[in-house]
């Protein structure tokens, strides 16, 4: 459905439930409502197709992956990362800030493409001006590593899951015997818009370099790979003065919901409004009562 056909249907659908007035209604109030339904409308599905556990998300397969209700928001970035110095020596963390995970705006030489995906400072021109992904939710983390052999070849070893867990927990799964982080399983939380990563223990000739650590079998971490709910992007109507109308990003069979849920708010919205004129009309006619009653000398009771 196209964001004319999405506002031909308000209306219709408005004008139905005896909202008469809607035929005042300027076409970017109409761009605020059905905006305000899509943020809605993709917070509920996550809200009611997701979960956590101690040590793991959970998703719900009906709606949170590339093929059902999200499969238009449903995001992949995955890049090699050159990790900061190390936090810790004993099992070695490292934190990632999540503006740093972007995506590049230009080409730089022919190392970086536009569009390509880059872990590096927003705006660094070394880097082609990436700007930070915008994601409504963190669905999945995961990690691979590299070996070099020295003869110009490398070896690149499977993707392997990241456990996310609520930091609440996070000492007790790091210090666990069984729980905790390791080359196949590392850990991660998030906290302040950063990723804090727990791998492995290095190798003991590395602890003493934490910028150079290398782990079991000379192996570094190569590329993480980072699943998520994008944000929708805004729909606009612009085609009564000249533009290009930007039409919804989810799935058609999602359209009538949210327009529907559109006259909901915007019903809610005029209700209140009328209400509150009301509660303050009323509360002026009895001041203007009590000024009357005490002009004429006796004070009504006040209630």
């Amino acid at each position: 459905m196209t964001t004319a056909e999405m506002h031909q249907m308000f209306r219709n659908y408005a004008q139905q439930m005896g909202m008469q007035n809607v035929r005042a209604i300027l076409p970017s109030q109409i761009d605020l409502l059905l905006n305000n339904s899509i943020s809605d409308t993709v917070n509920q599905v996550i809200a009611q197709n997701i979960g956590n556990t101690s040590d793991r998300v959970i998703t719900d397969n009906s709606k949170l992956n590339q093929v059902n209700a999200l499969k238009s928001l449903y995001k992949v970035w995955k890049a090699k990362v050159k990790l900061p110095a190390a936090k810790t020596n004993y099992i070695a963390s490292y934190v990632l800030p999540l503006d740093n995970f972007g995506i590049a705006s230009e080409a730089k030489d022919s190392t970086i493409k536009k569009g390509d995906n880059v872990y590096a400072t927003p705006g660094s021109a070394d880097n082609g001006k990436p700007t930070k992904i915008e994601y409504f939710f963190l669905v999945d983390l995961s990690i691979d590593y590299v070996k070099a052999d020295g003869g110009g070849s490398s070896f690149t070893t499977n993707i392997f899951p990241i456990r996310l867990v609520d930091d609440q927990y996070l000492a007790d799964v790091v210090n666990d015997f069984v729980m905790a982080p390791s080359l196949r399983s590392p850990v991660a939380t998030i906290h302040d818009n950063s990723i804090e990563l727990y791998i492995d223990k290095p190798d003991a000739n590395t602890k003493s370099t934490p910028a150079a650590y290398k782990f079991g079998g000379g192996l570094e971490v190569n590329e993480i790979r980072l699943s998520y709910i994008g944000k929708p992007g805004i729909v606009k109507f612009n085609e009564d003065i000249g533009g290009t109308d930007v039409d919804c990003e989810l799935p058609e069979s999602m359209h009538v919901d949210i327009v529907k849920h559109a006259v909901d708010l915007y019903r809610t919205a005029l209700n209140g409004g009328i209400v509150g004129a009301q509660g303050a009309q009323q509360q002026q006619q009895r001041e203007n009562v009590r000024n009357n009653a005490r002009d004429e000398g006796y004070e009504p009771n006040s209630r």
